[in-house]
């Protein structure tokens, strides 16, 4: 199965440059939470799905459309093939688990998002690899100015009317922690809200921009581009307003693994550009160091208790349906039934999806659903690029501590959109060096 060895020239035509705004517009504005009643998920963490199900049917639908019409053979056979597969593993699991009742509308977003790929690989190659980066990078720098922004305000900006969610030390379920660093008040330090920017948490916008800042640093290898030299610091400063432990040992693990990779080219300029910027982000954390350690010793923060149980939870109920699992999009009405059968006392909040996108998974799909789709994988993607894996390895700690990047709209089409980019990027053709 061929893939593209090369970087495609941009061939822009008015439907892709359409197609580009279209998305650009919906990965921007596709975290904020709208309100309106469209589709409804009852499950609070897939509620922002309700209305980017129907825009993203829509763009399909008027893509594809097209492609049938002209007959043109724009789209890559590597991954419609794959969407393709994926497709019929998605029927064969919904068919399987139909005596469990899985959720259609969980089906039809998988489905949708599975099918989001060829759309995205044509964009990128419409685009060029370049100016898809530079696109994410400028995107979610907006993204990163405006967590910054909520973090110095120390509350929402206001912008309630297009959906941003209401921040402030005082309302009770905003991500915040108690820091008394700059003040002289010990029984009582105040509480500084983590930055959420147009996301409905601090952390999935910890996680996006993380990911942001993986494909920057890669590209980096390929393009000494102004956006990138600059927007990789800001992306790295927003993301420190976020206080989110996992993006921050995602991104530390992101410049250890690149400055190896970078330290081999050491005879470039390259080398000397990553050294400055890997000072502007130590001195960064130094200015935040006193707000770390007290994100770190909060006594109040309850993440780390609420995961492990959780972690019982969802053993208890893999153990109930291990190969057939509890089905698509089911995992937080079995956790309700398992609370209501043993008669636990909980809170409301308490009925989430476990916060662990790989145990999310078995718990839902089965051990025999992410078994098929592990195999069709690693059939597919057996000719990986020679680094592509120690690309991969940052985002294990976004992926195993958290459950945003399959239950949330916005990071799922970023975590997509970067994937798609790092393949691309190392596929790329390289770079010409230049000795000092």
């Amino acid at each position: 199965m061929d893939i593209p060895t090369y970087e495609q020239r941009g061939n822009t035509t008015v439907m892709s440059q359409i197609l580009v705004i279209i998305m650009a517009l919906l990965l921007t504005l596709a975290p904020l939470q709208w309100q309106l009643p469209l589709v409804n998920f009852q499950d609070e963490s897939r509620q922002s799905w309700n209305e980017i199900l129907l825009l993203l049917l829509t763009v399909q639908s008027i893509f594809y459309g097209v492609v049938f019409v002209q007959r043109k053979k724009i789209l890559s056979p590597f991954f419609v093939q794959l969407s393709g597969v994926l497709s019929g593993w998605l029927i064969v699991l919904y068919l399987w688990q139909l005596p469990l009742s899985p959720n259609p509308q969980e089906f039809f977003r998988l489905l949708l998002v599975v099918w989001t790929l060829p759309l995205l690989h044509y964009l990128v190659v419409t685009l060029t690899t370049r100016g898809a980066v530079l696109i994410l990078m400028s995107l979610l720098l907006l993204h990163s100015f405006w967590g910054i922004g909520q973090f110095i305000l120390q509350h929402d900006l206001g912008l309630h009317l297009i959906g941003e969610t209401q921040l402030s030390p005082h309302l009770p379920g905003v991500a915040k922690f108690q820091s008394s660093a700059g003040t002289n008040i010990p029984p009582s330090p105040p509480k500084l809200i983590r930055a959420y920017g147009p996301y409905p948490h601090a952390n999935s916008l910890a996680g996006s921009l993380a990911a942001a800042f993986l494909v920057g640093v890669v590209a980096l290898k390929r393009y000494q581009h102004p956006v990138l030299i600059i927007g990789l610091p800001l992306l790295f400063l927003g993301l420190l307003t976020t206080f989110s432990r996992a993006a921050g040992a995602s991104v530390l693990s992101t410049i250890v693994i690149m400055s190896f990779l970078f330290w081999q080219d050491r005879e470039t300029k390259l080398w000397d550009s990553w050294l400055k910027l890997c000072l502007i982000y130590l001195l960064t954390i130094m200015v935040f160091t006193p707000l770390l350690v007290d994100r770190m010793i909060d006594v109040q923060d309850q993440a780390v208790g609420e995961r492990l149980a959780g972690l019982q939870s969802a053993h208890a109920l893999l153990r109930e349906h291990p190969w057939r699992g509890l089905g698509l999009g089911n995992y937080t009405d079995a956790l309700h039934h398992h609370f209501a059968t043993h008669n636990y006392a909980y809170q409301p909040w308490e009925i989430v999806p476990i916060h662990s996108v790989p145990v999310l998974l078995l718990a839902e799909w089965g051990l025999l659903g992410v078994i098929m789709l592990i195999s069709i994988l690693v059939w597919y993607l057996r000719r990986i690029p020679r680094y592509y894996i120690w690309y991969l390895l940052p985002l294990l700690p976004l992926l195993v501590f958290d459950h945003y990047f399959f239950t949330q709209a916005a990071p799922l089409l970023w975590l997509g959109l970067a994937l798609l980019l790092l393949h691309r990027l190392e596929y790329s053709t390289l770079p010409v060096r230049v000795k000092q």
